[in-house]
């Protein structure tokens, strides 16, 4: 546990896991924006589907729009992957739907590329 913690501040200062942490948390998807590529390609399975190749702000909008009817119950960074320019992080995420009380288990895998600075280009989700 203690390597994943200082591998996890060691890398934090040029990959995503304390701004995406930090959206999860506050459920404030709007922080999104300032990690976002100008356009990012979505590919995101039931009950989240969205697809294609959005615009920055549109992608922030659709993928809380997705995202508001539930809460996180756990969030767990499952991988990090980093070349010089590219780098793959997974996030595993319980959710509750507020009204139903239907719990899902999902994987959101960032897939980012530096240029110059580190930006999500990529966002692939997937129910476990």
């Amino acid at each position: 546990m203690r390597i994943w913690i200082a591998l996890a501040v060691a890398v934090q200062q040029f990959l995503l896991l304390q701004p995406v942490q930090e959206a999860f948390d506050a459920h404030d998807f709007s922080r999104l924006h300032s990690i976002c590529a100008a356009r990012v390609s979505v590919k995101m399975e039931e009950p989240f589907t969205l697809n294609g190749f959005l615009r920055s702000p549109r992608f922030v909008r659709e993928f809380s729009a997705r995202l508001s009817d539930y809460e996180v119950e756990q969030l767990e960074w499952s991988s990090n992957y980093i070349e010089e320019n590219y780098a793959i992080q997974s996030l595993n995420v319980n959710l509750t739907h507020r009204r139903i009380q239907r719990t899902v288990m999902y994987k959101f895998i960032f897939f980012i590329r530096r240029d110059p600075e580190w930006k999500l280009y990529y966002l692939k989700g997937v129910r476990l």
